[in-house]
Order: C-alpha cells, then structure tokens, then sequence
C-alpha cells in the first residue's frame, strides 16, 4: 500500500462521557434556575397555546382566566391600580423613544417624575375628574351628529366621515388640554400636529409645537382670559411638579396625541358594530325613542334608564385594543415588588 492510514482513536468511548457530562451540567443549572429563577406567575400548559384556540375559544380564555389570564375589571384592578407601583414602568422602547422623544409618557421610568407626570393627567381625565367634562362633550357631540347628517353624499364618503370624527375628538382634547375647540381639520394647529405625526423622527418640530400651544395658553393666562384646562392647572403648579418646559408641553400633549386616534377608532368600530348586527341596532333605537323620543338628543343623564345601550357601548369597547404597550416591574431590585424579578415585562 503507498498509503497506510492510522488507525483513528475509539471516539465513541470519548464522546460518551462527554455527552453525560454536558448533559449533567445543562441539568444541574436548569434545575437551579427552576429554584432560584425569574418570578413569573404560572401560564398555561405547553409552548403551542395557539392550537387550544382553534375552537370553543371562549371557554378556553374563560378558563385560562380562572388560573393564569388577567381578564377580570377587579382583577385588573388589583394589579394594575392598587398595586400599580409594581407594573407602572416600562420596558426600553428605542425606536419609540426615537421616533417619540424621551419625553412621552409611555417610555418613561417609574419614579417620582412618572408620578407628577400622571398626576397632572388625572386632574381632568381620571375617573374622579370626567364629569366635569360631560356638558362640553353633550356639546360636542351634537356638532358631530349636526355634521354627520350634513354630510351624505356618497362620493368620499367614507374618508369625510373619517375626517368628521377626527375633528370632534381633536375638539373634544383641544379643549380639556388647551381650553379652545376645533371647528375643523383645516385648522392650522391641527395640521401641523398631523405634519409632526407623519414625521415622528423631527422631534425638534413635534417640541416647536407643544411648547407653541402651551405657550397660547400662558399668554391668555396672563390677559385673563383663559378657561379652566389642563395646561393651566399645570402651568399654576409647575414648580411644584418639577417639569421644565419642554417636559411639561409634551406631558401636555398626551391626550392630544394618544387620544384623537385611539377614540376615533372606538367610534368606527361601534359603527361597524351596528352595520354587522343590524338587530342589537334595532334594539337600541327602540329603547331610544322609548325613554328619550325624538325631539331631543340623549344626554349623560339618560343612561342610568338606557341599560341596553350601555351594554352595546361596552361591548364594542371591548372588541381591539388600538395600542398595547407592555409594563414592566422596576429594575430597582430594593423595590417594593418582592413577588416578581425586576424587569418582568406584563
């Protein structure tokens, strides 16, 4: 033979023991991280969740809610409320942060500065504070029904209905936010808002603009003539809040930016709603006429007496959520939060 080829070592009786090895060592550290591990509340069983929800999806969620899903309002409640220190952060959103500033709420860390932040918001948008927006929305809400019947022809029909809706929620903001209505979408600070919202990444002129607008505010301040809004009852407690200027326009921005789309979207899917069932529809005009008739619009003060359409409200409430950002319990590891690692995103 011109070549004589070694004979090559027993690799089977190497690669056992290492195969063993490797295998102990993998065993050993996931049974310690089993032991000392993430904190994380217990999920369904498996890694396939999607092929449970191929049918009879309601009674999978329904029972899944009974141990794992967070689908209850007490339960919601409870966590996110009472114990909302515990899942107020936020995971690091880079590109939102990018195309969004630091300076919005939803990327901002929890600490005393995200406390002032929604304290300045539910001075007129918490649960507490609404009502008194109610006779301004009964207001705006004739306006938008005055424009929606104005409005029938079928050519672009369905983008002018789209613009009618942006215009009253953009009215309905401007005015809790700024103190002043939008009588339409040509309105000059509306469409440079909606500028600044096609070109996130210029945030020097999304900053030109909420200190603009705060800026109004100031000014009618100081002549007197500026009514109630968010704007002034932050601009008279500033100082106390621990915002610059800058911080606080864009805090004041919130409902404005996150609030037109987000609602107008609500009342397109109630729209839907009534095309698809035609029947719930019925039901509630009946009960309109029969508690209101037809010689007035119904206000805040009928719903008490109109149960089936505060159930066809809810209900198309419920129906797709516009945005979902996740929360996350705080990375400081001397936190309150003892049941769950720092850094758990929800």
């Amino acid at each position: 033979m011109l070549f004589e080829i070694a004979p090559l070592p027993n690799l089977l009786v190497l690669a056992v023991p290492f195969t063993i090895i490797v295998f102990l060592v993998r065993f050993i550290r996931q049974a310690a991280f089993r032991k000392t591990g993430p904190k994380i509340p217990p999920g369904p069983p498996g890694s396939d969740h999607a092929k449970y929800l191929q049918a009879d999806r309601w009674n999978v969620f329904k029972a899944w809610n009974e141990k794992y899903v967070l689908g209850t309002m007490e339960g919601a409640i409870d966590l996110l409320e009472k114990a909302g220190e515990t899942f107020s952060s936020r995971p690091d959103f880079v590109m939102g942060e990018f195309l969004f500033s630091r300076l919005r709420g939803f990327s901002m860390v929890y600490g005393q500065k995200w406390r002032n932040w929604r304290t300045i918001h539910n001075s007129h948008f918490s649960a507490k504070a609404s009502p008194a927006a109610k006779p301004m929305q009964e207001n705006e809400s004739a306006v938008l029904i005055k424009d929606l019947l104005e409005n029938k022809a079928q050519d672009g029909i369905l983008d002018r209905k789209h613009k009618i809706l942006r215009r009253h929620m953009a009215s309905t903001m401007f005015q809790m936010a700024y103190g002043r209505r939008v009588t339409s979408m040509e309105d000059p600070l509306v469409m440079e808002h909606d500028e600044v919202e096609e070109c996130n990444g210029l945030n020097y002129y999304g900053s030109q603009l909420y200190m603009t607008v705060m800026n109004d505010v100031k000014k009618r301040m100081e002549e007197g003539t500026q009514v109630p809004c968010t704007t002034q009852w932050a601009l008279e407690r500033q100082k106390e809040l621990g915002f610059d200027d800058l911080e606080l326009s864009y805090a004041l921005s919130s409902p404005w930016a996150a609030g037109i789309g987000t609602v107008s979207t609500a009342i397109e899917v109630a729209i839907l709603a009534i095309l698809h069932y035609p029947e719930a529809y019925a039901k509630v005009n009946e009960e309109l006429d029969r508690v209101v008739g037809r010689d007035r619009m119904p206000t805040f003060a009928d719903l008490q007496n109109l149960p089936y359409l505060d159930a066809f409200i809810k209900e198309t409430m419920s129906n797709g959520l516009t945005c979902i950002l996740m929360q996350m319990a705080p990375r400081d590891t001397n936190s309150h939060c003892s049941l769950f690692d720092p850094g758990l995103y929800v």
